[in-house]
């Protein structure tokens, strides 16, 4: 049941459906107070608030800890780690990272996450794309 935050009137916003005429009838993400006609967000249907949910969850996640092995993806910016692992999709690539020092037990530093990643490997400051970030395995240190 839904309360509406205007007049305090209680329905089923899963029974409210949107007019036959309106353009968005089933992508619709607005509801309408069927007593006062106050109009608000259904979250579960809006795109935006899905990816609004996802960030924070996201952004309030708790940093990965000393000893802990996860993607390279994970780490904070300014957090260290040994690679683990580096699984590549294919073995040209797996030689490519190889090659600008992605090897096992490498130490590494996540130098910023945005708007691509950019890891100190020795004295070499590698730029890499999510996707590759999330194939390298690290421990934190």
């Amino acid at each position: 049941m839904t309360h509406c935050p205007l007049c305090g009137y209680e329905f089923d916003a899963e029974e409210m459906a949107c007019h036959a005429s309106c353009a968005f009838n089933n992508q619709c993400a607005v509801i309408c107070c069927p007593n006062c006609g106050y109009q608000m967000v259904d979250e579960k249907r809006s795109v935006l608030a899905d990816r609004l949910r996802r960030f924070w969850a996201r952004r309030n996640a708790p940093a990965p800890e000393t000893g802990e092995v996860c993607a390279l993806s994970d780490l904070r910016a300014g957090q260290y780690g040994r690679v683990v692992e580096v699984a590549a999709e294919d073995s040209t690539r797996a030689e490519r990272l190889q090659v600008l020092g992605f090897v096992k037990d490498a130490e590494i530093r996540l130098m910023q996450t945005k708007p691509t990643y950019i890891v100190q490997v020795g004295f070499t400051e590698v730029s890499v794309e999510k996707a590759i970030s999330r194939a390298i395995t690290v421990m934190v240190e």
